[in-house]
Order: structure tokens, then C-alpha cells, then sequence
């Protein structure tokens, strides 16, 4: 899924992002790394710019989810968190 949406950015043109991860846990250590050594890379050079992220429904997921929030912010990516995927959508659409 990932692989797919970081191709939208690069074949599209775009910038923004919204994933609605209210079902996200965890990931594996393996995925994890993947994330932040190769995606985030590869999105960055396609040109990501916005977040919106609908949080995920438990601690844990918010919890794990929150790093790659940090490491999102640091290479410049503005992130928006939200509880509802049309508030998400709206806050795209304005940005």
C-alpha cells in the first residue's frame, strides 16, 4: 500500500497525503525500518509535503504510530493528526 501511494506522488505530481490508520497497531521492526530508510526517502523526493494522518483507534497504534510522526516532521513534512477522515480531507483540500 505504501509502495503504491509513494508511486501516486511520483507519477502524479502531488504532495499530499491521507491515511486513515485507525486500524494501525504495529508494525515490524523490518517494516518499520523499510518506512523510514527507504519509503520516507523516496517520498521526500517525489515531492510529499502534507500529512493527514486520522489517528489510529488504540494507545498502542498512536503510541507507534507517533514516530514516524517525529521523523515526518524533521525532514520538513507539515502533519496534521485528525479523528475524522472528512476533516482530514477538508484540511488537504485548504493546504
Amino acid at each position: 500500500m505504501l509502495t503504491t501511494g509513494v508511486e501516486c506522488l511520483e507519477n502524479n505530481g502531488v504532495n499530499k497525503w491521507l491515511s486513515d490508520n485507525t486500524k494501525v497497531t504495529v508494525t515490524t521492526p523490518e517494516t518499520s525500518e523499510w518506512i523510514q530508510n527507504e519509503w520516507l526517502p523516496r517520498a521526500i523526493r517525489a515531492g510529499w509535503k502534507y500529512y493527514a494522518l486520522v489517528e489510529s483507534e488504540s494507545k498502542l497504534g498512536k503510541m507507534h504510530i507517533q514516530q514516524f510522526i517525529d521523523s515526518f516532521l524533521e525532514v520538513g513534512i507539515t502533519v496534521n493528526l485528525f479523528s475524522d477522515p472528512e476533516e482530514a480531507k477538508k484540511w488537504l483540500i485548504d493546504n
